[in-house]
């Protein structure tokens, strides 16, 4: 039970609510650009998921490192560096999105659309733990 409250108290904070707010934002993103070219623009749901996922990791940098986990500014190789390993980060996490996706859709044979909320909220929770030790990390 010390260790259950302990973690609450190390991730449970101002810092977990910002990263709720701009995954929101950039979560809401993702799913209405996947249902756009789903549903609108009659796309493969794969096809449609790479294509939002890629336009959501831009977004999801610029909110992340302006308003998440603000630091000075890096310039040069400090900014490349943190750039590469946000992309790397959110590569990794897109061949887990995609893997989730075709095993919740394929597989199990759960609606597409009920599937993506299902595999967003697993992602953005491995999203925040690659970000907070791994990206942005102080």
């Amino acid at each position: 039970m010390k260790k259950i409250n302990y973690l609450m108290k190390k991730y449970l904070n101002w810092e977990t609510f910002k990263y709720a707010a701009a995954g929101a934002i950039s979560g809401g993103s993702n799913v209405c650009i996947y249902f756009a070219l789903k549903n609108i623009f009659k796309l493969n749901y794969l096809a449609s998921n790479f294509a939002a996922f890629a336009i959501g990791v831009v977004i999801a940098y610029f909110l992340n490192r302006k308003f998440v986990f603000p630091s000075p500014s890096k310039e040069g190789k400090e900014k490349a560096k943190e750039i590469l390993k946000f992309i790397g980060g959110r590569v990794f996490s897109c061949i887990a999105d995609m893997g989730i996706l075709y095993f919740l859709v394929d597989i199990i044979k759960m609606k597409s659309g009920i599937a993506k909320f299902v595999d967003s909220t697993i992602i953005s929770v491995m999203n925040y733990f690659i970000c907070k030790l791994l990206v942005f990390k102080a």
